[in-house]
């Protein structure tokens, strides 16, 4: 598999899996994190990203601020801040604004499903994990729409 194609495959494993984990436990482990930054290391130092690696920097370290200040009103979990600083490596600051729209709809659609999922599935089902979802009082899983937007900003270029 060439590099032009083994990290995109790579990166959608990791955030896959932050994805999972988040809707199952609503947390995001720092390995899978680490995985995403190791493998942003790797792409970087193997030539396989668009763009100049110090505007992949700075856009990781806008989204760091950005995440960082979410966490502080308590919009975002500790996780979630994370996540989108090392997802937003992959994309250099001009793309940056459309990954983080990407995300914010994501976002947006993860609400909306989770709103009529409530109602639906609060009456239907009753036992079995993650019982957390169907909670109406539950933070989301933005860990999804954090992935989401990110492989959808990647995949268009």
């Amino acid at each position: 598999m060439p590099s032009s194609t083994l990290f995109p495959a790579a990166l959608a494993l990791c955030l896959a899996a932050a994805a999972a984990e988040d809707v199952w436990r609503l947390r995001i482990s720092n390995l899978t994190v680490i995985g995403v930054i190791a493998l942003f290391a790797c792409a970087a130092l193997m030539g396989g990203l668009a763009g100049s690696w110090q505007s992949h920097l700075g856009a990781g370290a806008i989204a760091l601020g950005l995440g960082v200040a979410l966490f502080a009103v308590g919009a975002f979990g500790g996780g979630d801040a994370k996540l989108l600083a090392a997802a937003a490596l992959w994309v250099d600051v001009a793309h940056l604004p459309r990954m983080l729209l990407a995300v914010a709809i994501s976002g947006f659609l993860l609400l909306a499903l989770a709103v009529v999922g409530r109602r639906v599935l609060s009456a239907a089902v009753a036992s079995g994990d993650p019982k957390h979802l169907l909670n109406r009082h539950s933070r989301l899983p933005y860990g999804v729409a954090i992935a989401a937007g990110t492989l959808l900003t990647i995949a268009q270029g």
